[in-house]
């Protein structure tokens, strides 16, 4: 066994008490659950890396941003 384990389906959801706290002090970025389960536009992220787009295909941008592929 290569110790690897399977996590499942990224799941996003909205927590708007969460946001208002992170966001309050102007450090993070949020994104809410329909942005994180719409598609990806991978010229609207030129970090996220080509060789990864095209190896994992990722079908929305919670996939991209948040890959646990590697």
């Amino acid at each position: 066994m290569d110790g690897s384990r399977y996590s499942g389906p990224l799941t996003f959801v909205d927590a708007p008490d969460l946001v208002s706290v992170l966001t309050g002090n102007r450090k993070f970025s949020t994104f809410t659950k329909a942005e994180l389960d719409g598609s990806f536009d991978a010229s609207a992220w030129p970090d996220v890396l080509a060789s990864d787009i095209r190896s994992w295909c990722p079908g929305t941008l919670g996939a991209a941003l948040f890959n646990y592929w590697d």
